[in-house]
């Protein structure tokens, strides 16, 4: 009998072990799955940034070429190009002729 006892005690300290074990490496992998949804959010926020700077700079390239084309219109303006108007010195409006 005291035989059997032994062992039910061996076992269980196994169990313990293993189960101190399984705890350390639980505590392992949520260290790790913290930092793998950081630097998840660190890259979706790069990617938006560099997304956003790209916008930004290809409606900068929108306008240039806007403005270039059309010398008549202010930059990024969507009105229908007019004639310059000049005021004459007596205060008067003058066409330009075009």
């Amino acid at each position: 009998m005291n035989e059997v006892s032994e062992k039910v005690d061996r076992a269980a300290a196994a169990v313990q072990g293993f189960r101190e074990r399984a705890l350390e490496i639980n505590k392992t992998v949520d260290f790790i799955t913290s930092i793998a949804q950081e630097t998840h959010l660190l890259a979706l926020n790069a990617t938006i940034e560099a997304a956003r700077a790209a916008s930004t700079a290809a409606g900068s390239r929108s306008s240039r070429r806007r403005s270039a084309s059309s010398p008549r219109t202010r930059a990024g303006s969507r009105s229908r190009s007019r004639p310059w108007r000049r005021t004459s010195t007596r205060g008067r409006e003058a066409s330009c002729g075009r």
